[in-house]
């Protein structure tokens, strides 16, 4: 979800009740974590227990200026904070676009005829689709795992990573930060295979191994 709200905007019991009932079925929520700056909170629905709020910092994993603060010490912390700041994107919009970027020092301006391009955003907003990225690959790669290492047919598989994603993720993208140096930016990385079957062998129905 993309998008946040003002304290106190009308509607905000309605959003509230859609996320719980969202939540309750299992489905995993990801929202944007607004862009009034440092000193403010979170925006709802990305303030609501049930969703995953996403945080912007730069390529470096310093926290944009526009982005809300990370708070560290939270019982069950659901902020992560991932690049959200001068993020290439498709774009519509004469004289503000470019062709795709292919190398790092040149950059190819659109003719004046050409409508359409790239151009570089920043907000939370694009903060939450990349962590929605992560999270899919952190599926993907745990059904992999699942068929590889653990001997589990496709249906298997799915029903097992299904499980991890409702009871772990959030625990599985906080390995990804490294707060014993203070750096919170998510890397994938930090979290190997191995962790992953980690997960789907304390998965709470267990695994069905194939014959």
């Amino acid at each position: 979800m993309p998008l946040g709200f003002p304290e106190g905007t009308k509607g905000l019991d309605v959003l509230k009740i859609a996320i719980e009932d969202a939540s309750k079925k299992g489905i995993t929520l990801i929202a944007a974590a607004g862009n009034e700056g440092n000193c403010k909170n979170p925006a709802p629905p990305a303030c609501y227990p049930e969703v995953l709020c996403a945080l912007s910092c730069d390529g470096n994993g310093t926290p944009s200026g526009f982005s809300p603060s990370i708070q560290i010490n939270s019982e069950k912390k659901t902020e992560f904070l991932v690049p959200g700041e001068g993020i290439e994107c498709a774009w519509i919009e004469p004289g503000k676009c470019h062709r795709q970027k292919r190398f790092p020092e040149h950059i190819d301006p659109l003719g004046p005829d050409e409508k359409g391009g790239f151009t570089y955003v920043s907000g939370t907003s694009f903060a939450c689709s990349v962590l929605g990225g992560i999270s899919i690959n952190i599926l993907e790669r745990l059904y992999e795992v699942a068929i590889r290492d653990c001997g589990l047919d496709a249906e298997s598989a799915k029903e097992a990573v299904d499980r991890v994603r409702r009871n772990h993720l959030i625990e599985i993208l906080g390995r990804m930060e490294r707060p014993e140096r203070r750096a919170y930016l998510l890397v994938p990385t930090q979290v190997t295979d191995e962790v992953l079957k980690g997960y789907l062998d304390k998965s709470p129905r267990g695994l069905t191994v194939s014959s």
